[in-house]
């Protein structure tokens, strides 16, 4: 399987895992939580990049509003 599409399949992942079970934790939590419970290795950059394209926001900026 390529890059971009593996890319994309972890992308999908974790938008659907952040929007329907993890949308109150902060990213650098959501990050952590992957590793330990799902197995999901990817850098931060990578979660933010992907759930900003998203427009998902972490509960942690939302507090600084």
């Amino acid at each position: 399987m390529p890059a971009k599409a593996l890319d994309k399949t972890i992308s999908d992942d974790i938008i659907l895992l952040y929007k329907n079970k993890y949308q109150d934790f902060n990213f650098n939590h959501f990050k952590e939580y992957q590793e330990e419970e799902q197995n999901i290795h990817v850098s931060y950059n990578f979660i933010y990049t992907t759930l900003m394209k998203e427009s998902s926001i972490s509960p942690k900026v939302l507090m600084l509003i």
